[in-house]
C-alpha cells in the first residue's frame, strides 16, 4: 500500500499485519480497532484519522503526521520510531497512550488531549505542550465573561445560576463560592461537587474534577526547554523531571496538585502559574521564577509544599503563599526549605507588613534559611531593622 491515497477510508476492525504504508495519504480515515501491528509506516499522513483502540505494537513508525487524530486507548509503541519536529500531534486525542521511554524531542503536542497518557522517562526536549490537556479535570462548559463581576462579588447570583443550569449543572441551595484570583479564577463547591472557573480572556471556562480519568504520568521525563503555556496539568505526576532552560515555560499553566517532588526546575519560569497544592518537596529551584504564581492550598485543602527544596536565587513574593490575606503566609509547607539569596519581592514600601509576616512565618518554623537578598529595591532603615530582628542572618537588601 505504498504511496496509497485513501482519505476518508473506513478500515474499522481491519487486519493489516506487516502492511507497508510509506508516503500514504490516509487523512480522515477510520482505523478504529484495526490491527496494524508490525506495519511499516513511513512519511504517512493520518490527519484527523480515528485510531481509537488500534493496535500498532511493534509497528515501525517514521515521520508520521497526526494533527487532529484520535488515538484514544491506541496501542502505540513509539520507542523505536524516528520522530522529529516534523511529527505533529497537534490537537490529537491521545488518552491512555503509552509513550514511556520514547524520544519526542521538539514534537508539538499543542492542544492535544493526553489524559492518562504515560510519558514517564520520555525525552521531551523542547516539546511544545501549549494548551494541552494532561490533568484529571475537564472543561465542562463555558460562560459569558461578563459574569466575572458576579463571581468577584463572592455570591452566587441569578446570572451564575442560570449559566450553570444552561450548562447542564444546576446548582443547589447550599452552594459556596471562593474567589481565588479576582477576574481570573474561582472555585464553587456544591455539596460533594467542586467546580473551578478560569478566564481565558474571551470566555469563562467551567472545569469539573474527573472521577473517571486519571492524570497523565511524566515522572522522570527529561524535558529541558519544554513549553507548557496554558496547559492543564492538574494532579499530573511530574516527580523527578528535569525541566529547565532558557525557553522552558509554564506561564499561566494549571499546576494544581501537581507532583514535582525531586524535580530539577532551575531557571524555570512559573510566571502566573496556578500552583495550588503543588508538591515541590526536595525540588531544585535555583533561580526559578515564581512571579505572580499561586502557591496556596488546593480545592482539596492540600497545602503547597516546598519542604527541603533548594531555592537559591529564586524570585518569589510573600503573597504567593497567602490565601486571601498575607496573614496566612505560613500555610505553605516550607519546612527546612533553603531560600539562600532568594529574592522575596516587596516592591512597594507599604508591603513591608507582608514582608514581615512572611519572614515571621519562616522564623516560627525554624527553617534552614538564609534570606540575604530580599529585593531588587532599597528599603528603609526601619524595614531592615525589623527584618534583622525577625531573621538575624539578614545582612543586605
Amino acid at each position: 500500500m505504498n504511496q496509497v491515497t485513501m482519505p476518508g477510508a473506513n478500515l474499522t476492525n481491519a487486519t493489516m499485519l506487516n502492511t507497508k504504508l510509506s508516503d500514504a495519504n490516509l487523512e480522515g480515515s477510520n482505523f478504529a480497532d484495526a490491527n496494524l501491528s508490525e506495519a511499516l509506516i513511513r512519511n504517512a499522513r493520518f490527519d484527523q484519522a480515528n485510531l481509537t483502540r488500534a493496535d500498532l505494537r511493534k509497528a515501525r513508525v517514521e515521520d508520521i503526521h497526526l494533527p487532529g487524530a484520535t488515538l484514544a486507548s491506541t496501542k502505540l509503541d513509539l520507542r523505536t520510531a524516528q520522530i522529529d519536529d516534523n511529527t505533529y500531534f497537534t490537537g490529537a486525542s491521545m488518552q491512555k497512550v503509552w509513550l514511556t521511554g520514547c524520544s519526542l524531542s521538539k514534537v508539538a503536542f499543542t492542544r492535544a488531549d493526553l489524559t492518562e497518557a504515560h510519558l514517564d522517562n520520555t525525552d521531551l526536549i523542547g516539546a511544545d505542550f501549549t494548551g494541552a490537556q494532561l490533568g484529571s479535570k475537564e472543561a465542562s462548559f463555558t460562560m459569558n465573561k461578563s459574569l466575572a463581576s458576579d463571581l468577584n462579588s463572592g455570591s452566587i447570583t441569578s446570572g451564575v445560576r442560570t449559566a450553570f443550569q444552561n450548562g447542564g449543572h444546576p446548582l443547589s441551595g447550599s452552594v459556596t463560592l471562593e474567589l481565588r484570583i479576582p477576574n481570573e479564577n474561582w472555585a464553587i463547591t456544591d455539596v460533594n461537587t467542586i467546580y473551578t472557573i478560569t478566564n481565558n480572556g474571551s470566555e469563562l471556562i467551567v472545569w469539573v474534577y474527573s472521577e473517571t480519568h486519571d492524570a497523565a504520568v511524566l515522572a522522570g521525563a527529561y524535558m529541558p526547554n519544554a513549553v507548557f503555556t496554558n496547559a492543564n496539568l492538574y494532579a499530573v505526576d511530574m516527580s523527578g523531571v528535569n525541566w529547565y532552560g532558557v525557553y522552558a515555560k509554564a506561564n499561566n499553566a494549571d499546576l494544581e496538585d501537581v507532583n514535582l517532588a525531586n524535580a530539577n526546575l532551575g531557571s524555570m519560569d512559573f510566571t502566573q502559574a496556578r500552583m495550588y497544592g503543588c508538591t515541590l518537596t526536595q525540588a531544585i529551584l535555583i533561580e526559578t521564577i515564581f512571579n505572580g504564581a499561586y502557591l496556596r492550598p488546593s480545592v482539596s485543602k492540600k497545602p503547597a509544599s516546598l519542604a527541603f527544596s533548594h531555592n537559591t536565587g529564586s524570585i518569589v513574593h510573600p503573597s504567593a503563599f497567602a490565601r486571601g490575606s498575607t496573614d496566612e503566609c505560613g500555610r505553605c509547607a516550607r519546612s527546612r526549605a533553603v531560600f539562600h539569596a532568594a529574592y522575596v519581592l516587596c516592591v512597594r514600601s507599604e508591603q513591608s507588613d507582608d514582608f514581615a509576616r512572611f519572614a515571621d512565618s519562616i522564623s516560627d518554623q525554624q527553617l534552614s534559611i538564609s534570606l540575604e537578598c530580599y529585593s531588587h529595591r532599597k528599603h528603609s532603615k526601619q524595614q531592615l531593622d525589623d527584618l534583622k530582628r525577625l531573621q538575624p542572618g539578614v545582612s543586605r537588601l
